[in-house]
C-alpha cells in the first residue's frame, strides 16, 4: 500500500506548557523595575514572600490564575506608588 502524500508533515505535538523560568524572570524584572519590594508585594498578592520567590525563580510552576493574580497586584502596587 502506497504511503499517503500527507504523512510526511504529520508530527507529534506536544502539550504546550509555560516555560515557568522565562516567566518568573520576566515578573521580577517587571516588578524590580517599579522598585517594588518582595515583601510589598507579597502582601499585596496575599502569598508568602518565600513563594513569589520560588515562582519568580522557575522553582515553582506558573498556571494562568497565577499570572493575572500578578498582574492585578502589580498594577495595584504601581498605582499605590503614585
Amino acid at each position: 500500500m502506497k504511503t499517503p502524500w500527507w504523512k510526511p508533515y504529520i508530527r507529534r505535538v506536544e502539550k504546550w506548557e509555560l516555560d515557568d523560568v522565562a516567566i518568573g524572570a520576566n515578573r521580577r524584572r517587571h516588578r524590580e523595575a517599579y522598585g517594588i519590594s518582595l515583601r510589598t508585594f507579597a502582601k499585596a498578592i496575599g502569598l508568602s514572600a518565600p513563594y513569589i520567590s520560588d515562582l519568580e525563580l522557575g522553582r515553582r510552576r506558573w498556571s494562568e490564575e497565577l499570572i493575572h493574580r500578578f498582574e492585578v497586584a502589580l498594577a495595584k502596587c504601581i498605582e499605590e506608588k503614585r
